[in-house]
């Protein structure tokens, strides 16, 4: 099985990678982002280790709880994770471009 170069980038360095594609940006002015290369069937490889990696390398603890508590089998899951991803994405590029602020997409508090 082939990994998306995007996951290792993000796994090893998550403040300056992205696991989303920009989409439409110099049309629209716009911040957009969507996910080419990661596929719903890309998640369920290994029985679903994929997804649960995905989750704990780009979810915070709150966000992995609701994420554990939608049915494992059930579509829904994999598509709110993927449009998480690509929402925080979007966020983190926004940030960046207007207040040059790197943010990880899985934010950390300090206990």
């Amino acid at each position: 099985m082939a990994f998306p170069t995007k996951y290792h980038k993000c796994f090893t360095s998550p403040i300056n990678a992205y696991l989303s594609d920009s989409y439409l940006q110099d049309k629209t002015n716009l911040v957009c982002r969507w996910l080419e290369e990661f596929s719903l069937d890309f998640l369920k490889e290994m029985g679903g280790i994929i997804a649960v990696t995905i989750a704990h390398l780009m979810l915070n603890k709150q966000e992995r709880e609701f994420w554990y508590s939608l049915l494992e089998k059930s579509l829904r899951r994999n598509e709110w994770l993927l449009g998480r991803i690509v929402d925080k994405d979007v966020i983190r590029q926004w940030a960046k471009q207007h207040f040059a602020l790197e943010l990880a997409p899985k934010f950390y508090r300090q206990v």
